[in-house]
């Protein structure tokens, strides 16, 4: 049986929305697994509960998981005419939860609290931090190159 490892996300991402540079930061929950059958890594998203990212490592399911993110909101910033608009339904697509993976989140939490689960080097959080996300719209219409960052992720506890 796959060990199942409750973990946080803080993304940084700079979109173009109707010729505007928008960031948006988003901390959300993630439970991460190793397949016992052929070693891969899963990262399953609870918020937002549609994306996942696989990989041969955790890092790699990670960079993985990112990018599905990525794509997600340059989809909505194609695909809106406003900021607003942008801005709803980005948070709309943020608090969709997948049920059973976060039950699954919160027994995983359960077993980290007693000792049982660790992945080492992994700064550990309040389990019960909430999450959110923050858009904010730059002051200057956008001039400059999009990018994105990760702040990186941490387990819950």
């Amino acid at each position: 049986m796959a060990v199942l490892y409750p973990l946080f996300f803080t993304f940084k991402e700079r979109v173009s929305v109707a010729d505007r540079l928008v960031q948006v930061t988003a901390k959300g929950r993630v439970s991460a697994l190793q397949d016992p059958e052929d070693g891969q890594w899963w990262f399953y998203g609870v918020n937002p509960g549609a994306l996942a990212g696989q990989g041969s490592t955790p890092n790699a399911a990670f960079a993985d998981f990112r990018v599905a993110f990525r794509d997600v909101l340059a989809d909505l910033a194609s695909e809106s005419r406003s900021v607003e608009s942008f801005e709803r339904q980005t948070r709309a697509f943020f608090e969709q939860v997948a049920e059973e993976t976060e039950r699954e989140w919160w027994d995983a939490v359960q077993l980290v609290r007693q000792g049982n689960v660790e992945l080492p080097g992994l700064p550990r959080k309040r389990a019960e931090d909430l999450p959110e996300v923050c858009i904010v719209v730059e002051v200057a219409p956008n001039q400059s190159e999009l990018g994105w960052s990760s702040e990186g992720w941490s387990q819950a506890a």
